[in-house]
């Protein structure tokens, strides 16, 4: 039997039952973990949907003694058609106004837009000057870590033009490090920086779904082109219908209001 099942606002799968039942041994899923299958009418509660799946035995020790591993991560293979609410293949869907259709419905959704009929998008964007907020309040937070740098470096934490060009590089290069594990961290684990949290954003993909740090690293260093358009790439926002700074159009990425 196939399965899916929700892990961070993303669904996952397909898995079989004794895939779902190990999922569930190593603790990536839980009873409160929503599934779905075909034939049933909506999302349920593990629990409620396959009990029987939360008492499979624990995963097999490796030969070396040491636990066996937990699925690697699954990504999402099919997406719900927002027309036919049907799982299609990530190939076969494609996005109209915020909305996820498959090419079966694709031409009845166009044709609605052509009547005026259109979906009506879901998401609310940030603009350039809460984002500037949540970029200043990050900037607060990474500030201690600099200062703790230059006086374990440097020897004082307003630098010191006495120390040698390799230290004081170093120095500038793990706090460039450290802000970069701070942002693909957060942004692959939470969709949002804590600034961004303390603001009420979150960065999704074009269809609302998470980064994932693979995403999440490359908007990071897509981030430095934004600076070194001298901040051009980051004004581009206030203009962009859809508050898109440039390295949001170069990972192809949103940055919005979380909801609730």
């Amino acid at each position: 039997m196939t399965w899916y099942y929700a892990e961070n606002n993303s669904q996952q799968g397909p898995v079989s039952d004794e895939q779902l039942g190990q999922l569930a041994a190593s603790g990536r899923v839980n009873g409160s973990t929503l599934v779905w299958k075909a034939g049933m009418g909506a999302w349920t509660a593990l629990e409620q949907a396959a009990p029987e799946l939360l008492a499979a035995p624990a995963l097999a020790a490796a030969s070396d003694g040491t636990p066996a591993s937990a699925f690697p991560a699954l990504g999402p293979e099919t997406a719900l058609c927002s027309t036919c609410n049907q799982f299609k293949p990530l190939d076969q869907i494609v996005m109209i106004s915020g909305q996820r259709v498959c090419a079966t419905c694709k031409p009845v959704v166009l044709q609605k837009l052509k009547q005026g009929d259109a979906p009506v998008p879901t998401f609310r964007y940030g603009g350039f000057w809460i984002r500037f907020a949540a970029r200043f309040l990050d900037g607060l937070i990474l500030q201690p870590v600099s200062l703790l740098i230059n006086m374990l470096m440097l020897g004082s934490v307003f630098g010191n033009p006495n120390a040698g060009a390799g230290t004081q590089a170093g120095a500038i290069l793990l706090g460039t490090l450290i802000g970069f594990g701070y942002s693909i961290f957060f942004l692959g684990r939470f969709g949002a920086t804590p600034g961004k949290m303390v603001a009420g954003l979150r960065v999704v993909r074009e269809d609302g779904s998470p980064l994932g740090y693979g995403l999440a690293t490359g908007r990071v260093f897509a981030d430095l082109v934004s600076a070194l358009t001298l901040g051009i790439g980051y004004l581009i926002a206030a203009f962009d219908v859809e508050k898109r700074a440039l390295h949001d159009r170069i990972c192809n990425t949103r940055v919005i209001y979380k909801k609730g």
